[in-house]
């Protein structure tokens, strides 16, 4: 039998290792990078003469495209008494060696958690919790996941980092009580709490807060990033703005919800007008490099100070 987990959450995948090699005396592990075509074969195609099953786990093996288009030769020829374990990121499809090695293998998924999954983050976060002896509150559920917020390598893509939150509940086990002090010890403000905080600051013309903040931000962020975080969280706010307060649907999470409806409160419906078209305009700039990242970042917030 073989098995591919695929994706970039290394937390789903490390627990799908653990179920696939549960009960097994011995597990073989090997890293694809550290193995050749002679080596492969004698992993897949050889026999042990001390275990009448094997269990193997090849990590990274497709990233050795020779080696990948050897194990879609050798598949077939896995005695039935063998469990293949292939962990990997991702694997280019469009490959007829990968074709052949998802055709024969079982597919199990380790994707990551977007923003799409909150709601399924927090409930398995709050039974993780749970069963550790922990009773968070719902807000404090809400904050976690919102702390654990981490960037991809595509710009302006943040997903929830589940093993981040494994590690912290871990942490915040050793602990009496869950508390927010504790829960701000071992899960630092995520990028969208930090914009999210810069926003607040800007809303209220606190023009030192706002200026100590961007600071920070030049020092420790990635400007795309940074801006398309704000101006994402600016336009949540206009849309609640033009709703007239009301959420409807606009599918924001209840967390933000409260925290965009205070915002909203204080911005006037020509202001966020104004706002979001000098948003399009900075964004256009960028684009043809008139302005740098950090130009038309501090600019945007500026302008919700000064409005």
């Amino acid at each position: 039998m073989i098995y591919i987990i695929l994706g970039e959450n290394t937390y789903a995948a490390e627990q799908e290792l653990q179920r696939l090699a549960a009960g097994v005396a011995t597990v073989e592990r090997y890293e694809g990078s550290e193995l050749d075509e002679a080596k492969l074969s004698d992993i897949l195609r050889g026999m042990s003469l001390f275990a009448s099953e094997r269990t193997v786990i090849i990590t990274r093996l497709s990233e050795q495209k020779m080696l990948w288009e050897k194990l879609a030769l050798w598949i077939d020829d896995l005695a039935p008494e063998m469990t293949v374990i292939l962990r990997e990121s991702s694997v280019d499809k469009r490959l007829k060696s990968t074709k052949d090695v998802l055709k024969q293998a079982k597919l199990i998924a380790a994707e990551q958690w977007t923003d799409r999954d909150t709601r399924a983050a927090e409930e398995w976060l709050g039974k993780l919790m749970k069963d550790r002896g922990l009773a968070p509150t719902r807000a404090q559920l809400a904050d976690m996941i919102q702390r654990a917020h981490a960037p991809t390598a595509r710009p302006g893509s943040m997903v929830i980092d589940q093993m981040q939150l494994a590690q912290a509940v871990a942490a915040i086990a050793v602990l009496d009580e869950v508390s927010d002090e504790s829960i701000a010890a071992v899960l630092p403000p995520a990028r969208g709490e930090v914009l999210f905080r810069l926003l607040d600051k800007a809303i209220d013309r606190d023009d030192a807060g706002v200026q100590t903040m961007l600071a920070q931000l030049h020092a420790n962020e990635d400007p795309y990033l940074a801006f398309a975080g704000v101006v994402k969280q600016w336009l949540q706010l206009v849309a609640l703005k033009l709703a007239g307060g009301a959420s409807g649907d606009l599918a924001i999470h209840p967390y933000v919800l409260g925290r965009l409806q205070s915002q909203a409160k204080h911005v006037s419906l020509a202001d966020a007008r104004a706002i979001t078209q000098l948003a399009a305009d900075l964004d256009a700039r960028m684009k043809i490099s008139e302005l740098t990242p950090w130009e038309g970042f501090d600019r945007f917030v500026m302008a919700i100070v000064l409005r």
